[in-house]
This record gives C-alpha cells, sequence and structure tokens, in this order.
C-alpha cells in the first residue's frame, strides 16, 4: 500500500532529490505538493528541469526566505512543485 499525503518536504541535496523524485511523485497526493530545499542556487534549474520532465509542475522558487530559514549567508533555495497527473 502506498501512502499518500498533501504536503512532501525534503532538505536535502540536488543529487538526492534527482534520484527520489519518482518516489515522491507516489507519495504526494494529486492535489498535494512538494517543497525541496538544500539545492544551491546555481543548481535549482538543473533540479526544476528535471522534474518537469517528469511531470511536476514548478510553482516558484524562494531563495530569500530559505537564507532566512537557515540562517546562513548560503545561495540555497526551496522550490515548491506540485506533480500533475
Amino acid at each position: 500500500m502506498i501512502v499518500q499525503g498533501d504536503l512532501i518536504v525534503a532538505n536535502i541535496t540536488i543529487a538526492t532529490l534527482l534520484e527520489l523524485h519518482p518516489t515522491l511523485a507516489t507519495h504526494v497526493s494529486a492535489a498535494g505538493r512538494a517543497i525541496l530545499s538544500g539545492v544551491l542556487a546555481e543548481r535549482v534549474h538543473e533540479l526544476v528541469s528535471a522534474l518537469e520532465e517528469a511531470g511536476w509542475k514548478h510553482e516558484r522558487t524562494e531563495q530569500e526566505l530559505s537564507a532566512q530559514l537557515s540562517r546562513l549567508n548560503l545561495p540555497w533555495v526551496i522550490a515548491s512543485c506540485r506533480h500533475s497527473r
């Protein structure tokens, strides 16, 4: 049995996100959203492209919020996505 939820939050490396996004898609409900962080701003386009090719819809990227949340001056981003089924 696959358990689905309305929200998936992942703060992991881009390499892991690129590997796991098909699995995440099976666990997010049709109306659900994935909030993904831990991705360097310079690589966010790589992640978004891979997600879009796999049927995800990129909603927005928040670099400023990510920096505030981490309390570090690092160029990380938070991406909000939905999987289109």
